[in-house]
């Protein structure tokens, strides 16, 4: 059996064949950045969305080296709905205006950080595919399912 290490804290144990015959699932991968940089940083998600191109980036890396040690099958999770969730929710209370979603009472500014995110992701996982035709590279599209409930 032989190491592997994979730039981004990856850490795979095995040969080839057996990255070959794996599912490789990324979860979800930016909502803390995102967070943190919005509501410990200014508080503003205009900083939190120049991110989006370096995390966007970090996850095309992982990807990148996953593949460049065998890995051919592949699930990336996008951004869930980050303006429905609890903590950020109860950290940043109440706006004037726009600052609530009418239909989903969630905030409307880190929802739309989150379709930014999703977008730059497929795009980027579109142009891994044709970088990479033998890997198999899914979008597992959280968003939308958990927005549905």
């Amino acid at each position: 059996k032989t190491s592997l290490l994979i730039r981004g804290g990856l850490y795979i144990t095995g040969q080839r064949k057996i990255m070959a015959s794996s599912l490789l699932y990324l979860g979800e991968i930016g909502f803390n950045d995102y967070s943190f940089v919005a509501v410990f940083g200014n508080g503003t998600v205009g900083l939190a969305q120049s991110l989006v191109p370096h995390i966007v980036g970090a996850i095309r890396s992982v990807l990148t080296d996953a593949i460049g040690v065998g890995a051919r099958t592949m699930v990336v999770a996008g951004m869930i709905p980050m303006g429905c969730e609890p903590e950020l929710l109860a950290l940043l209370p109440g706006g004037a205006g726009d600052y609530y979603d009418r239909a989903s009472g969630c905030i409307a500014r880190f929802n739309q950080l989150a379709q930014l995110h999703n977008r730059a992701l497929k795009r980027m996982l579109c142009q891994l595919r044709r970088d990479h035709p033998g890997a198999a590279i899914h979008y597992a599209d959280l968003y939308r399912l958990i927005a549905a409930v």
